[in-house]
């Protein structure tokens, strides 16, 4: 059975956020404003999933299962005046190491042939630091994309982790979280864009061939 080429020519290079374009957490900002204990915080999110599951076990996605905890400390008033307007004051004070749906009404959920997707697997990079994000390195791993983490530069934490996650053939290859010019990560990434626009190139003059077809030749 031939190999299907997928003809779309748009490269996605796709971040995790926290801890792979920052150093920390998002959240840090507003636990800094109102002196909330980040520990005490995600101790009693972690603990959140088995308590809700007790009465129904689909009634909570453990994912996401803090956003509702912060609601709950805004509702009393720990997190006092939490707005959209202060979220955005907090993100600005964000350090940072250095899309947007096309078609709104295609939903996340929504099933699209492989040939209609703006952007195929194997034209995606995804750039994670850590275990929560060995799904995503799956898929895009199965699939024929590329896949690197990022550690904190200087962190022999960090680094074993994503050392694990190569080793484990989860990701392809790591380095550290930085992203200026000339760094490791930068070169692997500009590689791996480079490579994938090769193949862009080679699929389309396979298919172009394959349309056309052999000219006709005179019999012997």
């Amino acid at each position: 059975m031939p190999q299907r080429l997928f003809l779309q020519n748009i490269i996605a290079c796709i971040w995790d956020f926290d801890k792979t374009l920052i150093p920390g957490y998002m959240q840090t900002p507003i636990f800094e404003h109102y002196e909330v204990d980040p520990k005490k915080f995600w101790k009693e999110v972690n603990a959140l999933p088995q308590y809700y599951q007790k009465n129904d076990p689909n009634l909570i996605v453990p994912d996401t299962v803090y956003l509702n905890h912060i609601v709950t400390y805004t509702r009393e008033r720990i997190f006092k005046g939490l707005n959209n307007a202060l979220l955005r004051k907090f993100g600005a004070k964000l350090e940072f190491y250095k899309g947007t749906n096309k078609i709104p009404d295609i939903d996340v959920n929504a099933k699209i042939p492989d040939e209609d997707r703006r952007v195929p697997f194997q034209n995606m990079i995804y750039v994670a630091d850590g275990p929560s994000d060995i799904p995503v390195f799956s898929i895009i791993n199965q699939f024929g994309g590329r896949t690197f983490a990022v550690y904190r530069p200087g962190s022999k934490e960090e680094f074993s982790q994503v050392n694990t996650l190569q080793k484990q053939g989860r990701v392809q290859s790591f380095g550290e979280a930085n992203y200026t010019a000339g760094s490791q990560t930068a070169m692997w990434l500009k590689n791996a864009i480079s490579e994938i626009a090769d193949q862009i190139v080679t699929n389309r003059e396979r298919a172009m061939g394959d349309k056309i077809g052999k000219p006709p030749k005179h019999l012997d």
